[in-house]
């Protein structure tokens, strides 16, 4: 049995679940059992409708080791022969515990410090295995999986080259730019993103593809009225709980994305795109997509207040230079990332 130990709510919104979900879609592909343990239901829906097994402790999210007690007999009844655990929140004890009772894997962005597990997984394109010093008794049998080739992807993202390249065509022709900026969007990055598009006259051509967040709020008042006039016109659509997202990422000429996993299924479907951050974890990510001219990074949402017309500025680059969209593009199809759940699920296998 393969547990998972992950969370979602409006706090840290949905997309650890959403990662750890690809991970587990790949260990049932390969013939193995999936077991969920959430702190709350928050994320339950979303784990069940992809048809595993969620098992929810009644804890805390934020107290880790409190759930102990719940969580390690659990683990011994359901015989878990490895456990993967996605959270910023996890402490040294925590791990240190769990690793005495399970072969353990934990899922990282921020190598904050030296974690106590069998296999520590770091696929952001930025991360490299430096930033893990062996600094501790732990780090001598410890197995690192880093780069972008375990970026767990969902099946819908493993897309052929025909079908990329009839994608780009059509989004040539019928422009549209895709706007996802989490689940929770707590700076109300798309709000702002939104009025700056419609102000901008040079951006006329473009529909918008809106993903609104499971967690957001509703949109304040000052977009209310803009985008009711847009909608009318036909130059914007909203979607919620989308399953199928590489299909509006396939049409979309550009994209504007938080810094998330999310940088992964758009460069898989080579859309050029501006991103940015609001979070310290988010920031690996972003500045290995931007160093290497994969995608334009308009700034945290935390050092500024204008993050709108920073993104429609960076849009403008795509807009103006055709040449530097393609070029994007070009090192997009390079990446060999496309089945980096499979190869991570049989990297953990192999440890077992």
């Amino acid at each position: 049995m393969i547990g998972i130990r992950v969370d979602a709510n409006e706090k840290i919104a949905s997309g650890h679940v959403m990662r750890c979900l690809s991970i587990a879609d790949a260990f049932l592909s390969l013939g193995e059992d999936v077991t969920f343990y959430t702190a709350d239901t928050f994320g339950s829906q979303i784990i069940e409708k992809r048809g595993h097994r969620v098992i929810c402790l009644e804890s805390d999210w934020n107290d880790k080791e409190s759930e102990l007690p719940v969580l390690l007999p659990l683990l011994k009844e359901h015989e878990v022969g490895l456990l993967l655990v996605d959270s910023y929140q996890v402490t040294e004890g925590y791990l240190a515990a769990l690793r005495q009772r399970v072969r353990l894997a934990y899922l990282d962005d921020l190598a904050a410090f030296d974690y106590p597990a069998d296999l520590v997984i770091n696929y952001a394109i930025g991360a490299r295995r430096e930033d893990y010093p062996e600094v501790s008794k732990t780090a001598a049998d410890k197995a690192y999986l880093i780069g972008p080739s375990y970026a767990p992807l969902r099946k819908q993202f493993l897309i052929g080259e025909e079908e990329l390249a009839d994608a780009i065509r059509r989004r040539m022709l019928k422009k549209q730019i895709l706007i996802t900026t989490g689940a929770a969007d707590p700076f109300r990055v798309a709000d702002q993103t939104v009025r700056a598009i419609l102000a901008c006259p040079e951006l006329d051509d473009y529909g918008l593809l809106i993903i609104k967040g499971r967690f957001r709020e509703d949109l304040d008042d000052r977009s209310v009225a803009l985008l009711a006039d847009a909608k009318k016109a036909g130059r914007i659509r909203i979607f919620e709980d989308v399953d199928d997202m590489a299909t509006l990422m396939l049409q979309s000429t550009f994209a504007v994305s938080a810094g998330g996993s999310t940088l992964y299924e758009l460069s898989a479907c080579l859309v050029p795109t501006v991103t940015f951050s609001y979070a310290d974890n988010q920031f690996a990510n972003v500045k290995g997509f931007s160093d290497k001219e994969l995608m334009i990074y308009a700034g945290d949402v935390r050092d500024t207040e204008e993050i709108g017309s920073d993104i429609v500025k960076a849009l403008l680059v795509y807009h103006r230079e055709p040449g530097r969209a393609l070029a994007a593009q070009d090192k997009m199809r390079k990446l060999c990332f496309r089945d980096g759940a499979e190869r991570l699920a049989r990297s953990l296998l192999a440890s077992k």
